[in-house]
């Protein structure tokens, strides 16, 4: 199969690009260019220096996941690593803020990852047997772990037998997305603009004080599908793909809009 250039993202003003198979599978090779804060582009080397050619960073890759400021991939191995922007135990490395790695670092030692997704301060992670994992910052619940605080420097799981593929959960800016191996879809963290997709801005269970959300996965309700597929989102808009290849979306757009050619914000899955 002939190669071609896949961008996996443009966090922080970086843009990673990978080159793969035209099946979209791993292994392949990883490059980055542009600015290097917190070492992002995983060179080893001064936070401070630029890029204005791709660099490559070292080794084969099998999936990548971006974050504003912070990457996170697995390799043909299954061994999953991370780098970039440390605050809020953000990296999994079970160390405090500051701790910024400007070349991959391996979670663990496991070799049972199957794929990851960053966003902001925080990680998560799911393995071959369907456990999701997640750490970095938690302040308004956004690991799942019904309660909040500060964070964790090391992964903790979210219960449950989830899908496995990198398109089935998301890390978004303040919220979780992910879809579980019955294809139910569940979500959690800040709902302050209806982003949760409970049909509601309001709290529950567990709900911070003051701070709209839930800090355990809640259930979004299917659709005539029966299901979903694809999980994905970015800021406070969440989107989702049913069985029946529907797209989905649910937030606060703002000016942006969450594609369904208005800027009103929804509180439940609207379809595009």
């Amino acid at each position: 199969e002939s190669p071609f250039l896949g961008l996996t993202g443009m966090g922080g003003g970086v843009a990673s690009l990978a080159w793969h198979s035209a099946s979209g599978v791993g292994p392949f090779y990883l490059w980055g260019v542009g600015s290097n804060g917190y070492g992002i582009l995983g060179q080893n080397q001064d936070p401070g220096k630029n890029y204005s050619s791709p660099v490559q960073i070292p080794g084969d890759w099998q999936t990548i996941g971006d974050g504003s400021s912070t990457r996170i991939g697995t390799k043909p191995d299954g061994t999953l690593w991370v780098w970039g922007r440390g605050d809020y135990g953000s990296l999994g490395q079970n160390q405090g803020p500051g701790n910024h790695r400007s070349s991959p670092v391996q979670i663990g030692t496991d070799t049972n990852w199957s794929c990851g997704s960053a966003s902001g301060y925080r990680m998560m992670a799911v393995k071959t047997n369907g456990e999701l994992w997640m750490w970095g910052l938690n302040n308004i619940g956004m690991l799942g772990q019904g309660s909040t605080n500060d964070g964790y420097s090391s992964p903790v799981q979210v219960p449950g037998s989830w899908a496995i593929t990198q398109d089935s959960f998301s890390a978004m800016s303040n919220s979780a997305q992910a879809i579980k191996q019955d294809g139910t879809m569940w979500m959690w963290g800040g709902n302050q603009q209806g982003n949760l997709m409970q049909n509601t801005k309001g709290g529950g269970p567990g709900t911070p004080s003051g701070v709209d959300g839930y800090s355990s996965p809640r259930q979004v309700a299917n659709n005539s599908s029966g299901g979903w597929k694809v999980a994905g989102g970015g800021g406070q808009v969440a989107f989702a793909i049913d069985n029946n290849d529907n797209l989905w979306a649910c937030g606060g757009p703002g000016a942006r809009g969450n594609g369904d050619g208005q800027t009103l914000k929804k509180s439940s899955p609207t379809q595009i």
